[in-house]
């Protein structure tokens, strides 16, 4: 195990304490944005200030995605062609 570094333990302990302050941030975004769309945005697509400034819009997308879980069961071999490896890193805070 390597020593103690009290610098990177401080900063360790600062980015939990700011990644609490992000998810309460977020969860309260999330309700406002909620709160916003049911009350204004279920029969308009867009809201203006007084001074004609837009603030938001709300659209409605139709997205196209790909469905890899069906694609690896239906072609198993052409599948696996396509795989690729590559390294990545990751930093999980705990």
């Amino acid at each position: 195990m390597r020593k103690r570094n009290i610098a990177t333990e401080n900063k360790l302990q600062k980015l939990r304490k700011i990644k609490g302050i992000i998810k309460e941030m977020q969860a309260e975004f999330n309700q406002l944005k909620s709160e916003v769309i049911e009350n204004y945005f279920f029969d308009n697509t867009e809201y203006k200030t007084e001074k004609g400034i837009v603030l938001a819009t709300y659209t409605l997308t139709v997205k196209n995605y790909f469905n890899t879980q069906n694609f690896r069961e239906d072609y198993p071999s052409l599948y696996t062609d396509y795989q690729s490896e590559k390294n990545v890193s990751t930093f999980l805070l705990k």
